[in-house]
């Protein structure tokens, strides 16, 4: 078997393959050139700001007190729990129980992941994923190294530290909002 295409149609498909190439090693420059940068300042950003503690304190002001009322502890974002608030404002407070209950009851509100912290993290993450994909495409294409890959290091490292802050002060912050609680509703 023979091939039918003629030497001159070959080059061309070849020039038209490597024009192809070039333009997405091009592309994949302009865009690592930009997000990189846009990673660095988001980093900044959340962690400058507090902001897993900020998204952390309005998933747990979002519970709503009156499912708590019906004995189905619920968000704003429809997340159900068993403990019902006569429960939680019912306990002897000198134990600790219905601190606990209310914590629990809590945790169970905002815990289904559709809270503004979990899903920031979650997209924090996949960024994260996707960035190092990109500077991976920079040797499987021919280019080396990645530039700028110690700022992407840097920058979630940051993130990471300050995600570790936060989950240390959520405790605290579980603890204020069920005393907010009590106070509105016991």
């Amino acid at each position: 078997s023979a091939c039918s295409m003629a030497y001159p149609d070959v080059l061309a498909g070849y020039h038209k393959a490597v024009a192809s190439a070039n333009r997405a090693k091009q592309q994949l420059k302009e865009a690592w050139q930009r997000a990189v940068p846009l990673y660095g300042l988001l980093a900044s950003k959340v962690v400058d700001g507090d902001a897993f503690t900020h998204m952390a304190r309005a998933d747990l002001q979002a519970v709503d007190p009156q499912a708590l009322h019906a004995g189905a502890a619920a968000s704003k974002d429809g997340n159900a729990s068993t403990s019902s608030l006569a429960q939680i404002c019912g306990r002897d407070t000198s134990s600790g129980g219905a601190t606990q209950a209310a914590k629990e009851a809590m945790k169970r509100a905002v815990g289904g992941g559709n809270g503004l912290f979990v899903q920031t993290i979650q997209q924090l993450n996949i960024v994260a994923v996707e960035l190092s994909a990109m500077g991976d495409r920079f040797e499987a294409g021919g280019l080396g190294r990645a530039p700028l890959m110690q700022t992407v290091s840097d920058a979630s490292q940051r993130l990471a530290l300050a995600l570790e802050r936060a989950a240390v002060g959520y405790d605290a912050l579980l603890s204020e909002a069920v005393a907010d609680l009590q106070r509105r509703s016991c």
